[in-house]
């Protein structure tokens, strides 16, 4: 096995949360562009790069939870403002919540407390023909 292939496994496989460093953010993958990503961090969209290490050993889509590293990346005149450092699994963004870690802008927003859907709010299925047994001849419903 390669050192980068190791490497890379192996911190995918670690569970603890991962340290951030000064210039690294936890970013949501908004956009998937070839060998690199648009990410939202902050409010803002910006452009990563992937490094081959991670291109063809892990599976990113959108959603998923990146740490990006910033900080040679401030020049405006260039489209690209950050390459990828890590790939969070689930158990570490949850190892981050409970690390109160984890950054506010991605925090679950609150369910809202509305009542439970009626047979009313869901759409009939056009294809779908109604069963002669639910209806007589009169169209009503048989109680």
């Amino acid at each position: 096995m390669s050192k980068a292939r190791k490497h890379v496994t192996s911190r995918l496989k670690d569970d603890s949360s991962p340290e951030l460093g000064e210039s690294e953010v936890v970013a949501r993958v908004t956009e998937l562009r070839g060998t690199q990503l648009e990410v939202e961090t902050g409010g803002e969209r910006i452009l990563v790069n992937v490094p081959s290490k991670f291109s063809r050993y892990v599976f990113i889509k959108r959603g998923n939870f990146v740490i990006i590293h910033k900080a040679d990346f401030t020049d405006p005149r260039f489209k690209v403002r950050g390459i990828l450092s890590n790939v969070l699994t689930a158990s570490q963004v949850k190892q981050m919540k409970k690390d109160k870690t984890w950054p506010a802008e991605f925090e679950d927003p609150p369910a809202p407390a509305t009542d439970a859907p009626s047979a009313d709010d869901y759409m009939l299925n056009p294809n779908h023909m109604p069963d002669e047994d639910d209806e007589d001849e009169d169209g009503n419903d048989e109680d």
